[in-house]
């Protein structure tokens, strides 16, 4: 499985991140020859090459993808979606959009085989009642969301200029190592500090980092995935009662009762 990637120069963007870290481990795994770009020159835990490179100084990215046959795109700004402020929305901007275009036309310039471009279910939208799929036409509402859709664009329009190019959509991703929202929720939990929600009829996806990686090594591999997008779950929707429930289960605590009514 994944014979393409195999002896192959590959190049991560955001390896040393959260899901990076698992797909860096898993290209190594098949045999890939992977390089992760970091602004930091040697980042900790990593076994692989690294290559210095900033998002938001195109400078740094001159001939950055020289040589590798696949760019896996996960780099971004970790924090957009908790600032609210007109510098952070400015900055969320310039390392998700300007750099993603610099690092496209990098890709591009050096024949890159394959781009994965790793973006987000808030280029969606919020959404309603109905559930939101790869063909929801959808309408951004947050400066995140709204930063990831306008990448997209850049991506898939690099199709035309001979880029074969894939776009990933995460919902929350969890598993060991998380960080954010979800691991913040458990420990309130588990320390008793967070009390149940009423179920409020909104239901969200969720993904386990692994199988990010595994969705991200077949789209690289199969070339009916070029020009795609896909929204990459675990395949169950959560509501409020359920993610609670679910929660307190992993954590050891027992569930509460249900004192709102539904």
């Amino acid at each position: 499985m994944n014979t393409d990637l195999l002896r192959s120069r590959v190049l991560v963007t955001g390896g040393s991140g959260f899901i990076g870290r698992y797909l860096v481990d898993a290209l190594m795994q098949r045999g890939a020859d992977v390089t992760i770009l970091s602004r930091h020159p040697s980042p900790a835990g990593m076994k692989c090459k690294t290559v210095a490179g900033d998002l938001t100084r195109p400078e740094t990215l001159d001939d950055v993808c020289r040589g590798f046959r696949v760019v896996f795109h996960l780099a971004g700004d970790a924090h957009a979606v908790a600032r609210l402020d007109d510098d952070g929305e400015k900055l969320g901007w310039r390392t998700t959009v300007e750099g993603t275009s610099v690092l496209v036309d990098q890709a591009i310039r050096a024949g890159v085989s394959r781009f994965l471009f790793f973006s987000s279910v808030k280029a969606m939208g919020e959404g309603g009642i109905a559930c939101l799929d790869e063909t929801a036409a959808g309408s951004p509402v947050t400066s995140y969301g709204k930063a990831k859709r306008e990448a997209e664009k850049i991506v898939l329009d690099a199709r035309q200029r001979g880029l074969a190019s894939t776009i990933l959509r995460l919902p929350m991703v969890y598993g060991p190592g998380c960080k954010g929202n979800l691991p913040r929720m458990i420990q309130a939990i588990a320390r008793g500090l967070f009390p149940p929600l009423p179920e409020m009829g909104n239901k969200r996806s969720m993904v386990d980092v692994r199988d990010v990686v595994e969705a991200a090594l077949l789209a690289a591999s199969n070339p009916a995935a070029t020009g795609k997008i896909y929204v990459v779950t675990d395949g169950q929707t959560y509501s409020t009662r359920q993610m609670y429930e679910w929660i307190c289960e992993e954590v050891g605590r027992p569930v509460p009762r249900w004192t709102i009514p539904l």
